[in-house]
């Protein structure tokens, strides 16, 4: 492939990324400015049965079975290869197929509703008939979720991302406003999950309409092929496993901390956890727009274009991500101080800088988990998962039992480590990725510029001003890095996108 042709795909990439990081980033500028109201009108017990039908959701994925994911896999692959009606034939499919999935989880929910509400869930008495109508309201539009999930994985596949997050945006929005909207109105939750509940309809609407828009043969005939409907669950199994097991393995430790140390532990270790976490936008971002990329490259057997993007991806998030790592590392505490207040740089600063560590290798391994499913290994990843839970239960519990804090933030980061590590492994034995082809994308110094900054920075205790050397260090590793570790055409590729930036927001 020319160098003309890496530099359009690439900025195609570079855009689509930047569609997402607004996607995830406005709706989250919203929730942190919209749910400190939201608590104080609805008071802590409404807020905190708000919560967890947000949480309730996010778990309906469970019921996708990951077939969004799976449209979105060879609906991108049939693109690549010019076979639409193809991509029609596994849309319907899989539609009416999360239509059925839907309506028997929802019949779950209804039923487990009421020993949920009143047995599992301490909910004082006067609020148990409004979290009883809440779920069963949600329960009723979860086909329409998960219908929704497939409709946006088409437009996914078709790489509109500038459509995808312009549904997105408001969608996930809605999510907090509709709430302080009924809140300043005096509804109770029962409004409050109704109105949220109409949003979901209207926006699978919204979703349904951009997909006839761009795969017109949608609107020709509606198939369902009984025959598709193993390659779509093989698929999807493998995402499910991911899906179930992968919340598992994040958020055990708390529970372990919990009840081998206490539950104050658990405040000290899930804010600096929460802080560090949301570093994973950037990444999230990118490997959004690569999934599809990778489906579509692979659907033309175009192995070459396959691993250019992926050890180019690599690099670029390695050397964003470095710095945000950098200055964490160095002003934990000062960070943490700001932040929440003088009781956590003692107990948190520890745990947020090895974390760090943990989440930084952790986002570069979603780039090899997107190639991975992609190219249609999904089962590797599901694999290294299952085994990543026989050995991560005991690690954490031993580590936590008898180093705290400090060992459930080392426990997270080994097993990201090694997660990490097997992930870009098998991604470059399934697409023949050698050293050498590595050594000239001159990712090498990047990496290791970082671990001996990083290093210095666990010893930040004893220089004066963290403050001013961060910033010098990260000034000094960006400047060092677009010199050094970037080829002429990368620096005229960045330089190019600078200036077309600067062009549309004159």
């Amino acid at each position: 492939m020319s160098w003309r042709a890496a530099e359009k795909e690439a900025s195609a990439v570079a855009r689509n990324t930047f569609y997402n990081l607004l996607g995830y980033g406005i709706p989250l500028l919203v929730g942190v400015f919209t749910i400190p109201f939201l608590i104080r009108l609805l008071g802590t017990q409404r807020f905190g049965i708000l919560a967890l039908i947000w949480i309730v959701f996010g778990y309906f994925n469970v019921f996708n079975l990951g077939l969004s994911r799976a449209t979105t896999k060879f609906a991108a692959e049939f693109r690549g290869r010019g076979e639409d009606q193809k991509i029609a034939d596994y849309f319907w499919t899989t539609i009416i197929s999360q239509g059925v999935i839907g309506l028997g989880g929802m019949l779950i929910v209804m039923i487990v509703t009421t020993y949920l509400v009143e047995n599992i869930l301490k909910i004082p008495p006067h609020l148990v008939g409004e979290a009883k109508f809440s779920f069963l309201i949600i329960a009723l539009s979860l086909p329409v979720v998960i219908m929704s999930a497939s409709c946006r994985g088409l437009i996914e596949a078709f790489q509109r991302f500038d459509l995808v997050n312009l549904v997105k945006i408001p969608s996930s929005t809605a999510n907090y406003i509709l709430p302080l909207v009924g809140a300043l109105l005096g509804w109770n939750l029962v409004g409050i999950v109704l109105v949220i509940a109409g949003a979901r309809l209207l926006t699978l609407g919204a979703w349904a309409g951009l997909c006839f828009r761009i795969l017109p043969q949608l609107k020709k005939k509606v198939l369902f092929k009984r025959e598709i409907l193993k390659t779509l669950f093989i698929f999807g199994g493998w995402v499910t496993v991911s899906y179930i097991i992968t919340p598992f393995l994040n958020y055990i430790d708390r529970f372990f901390l919990g009840s081998l140390i206490n539950i104050q532990a658990v405040s000290y270790y899930t804010v600096p956890f929460e802080l560090v976490s949301k570093l994973g936008i950037i990444p999230a971002s990118l490997v959004l727009t690569l999934f599809p990329s990778f489906s579509a490259l692979q659907g033309l057997q175009a192995w070459e274009r396959i691993r250019g993007m992926f050890l180019s991806s690599i690099k670029y998030l390695t050397y964003i991500l470095g710095g945000a790592v950098i200055l964490l590392v160095f002003l934990a505490p000062f960070i943490l101080k700001l932040w929440i207040g003088q009781d956590f740089p003692q107990k948190s600063a520890g745990p947020l800088q090895i974390l760090t560590l943990g989440v930084f290798l952790n986002a570069l391994a979603l780039v090899p988990l997107s190639h991975l499913q992609g190219t249609g290994r999904v089962d590797i990843p599901g694999k290294i998962y299952l085994v990543e839970l026989l050995f991560y239960l005991p690690l954490s519990y031993f580590l936590i039992k008898y180093y705290g804090l400090l060992g459930a933030a080392w426990a997270w980061t080994l097993r990201s480590s090694l997660e990490a590590v097997s992930l870009l492994f098998f991604s470059a034995r399934e697409s023949h990725i050698d050293l050498a082809a590595m050594k000239k994308t001159r990712l090498g110094p990047i990496l290791l510029s970082i671990i001996l900054i990083l290093i210095g920075g666990l010893l930040v205790g004893l220089v004066n001003q963290p403050f001013y050397w961060a910033i010098i260090v990260v000034f000094i590793y960006f400047g060092g890095h677009a010199c050094l570790s970037f080829t002429p055409q990368e620096r005229r590729w960045l330089w190019a996108q600078l200036l077309t930036y600067k062009r549309e927001n004159a």
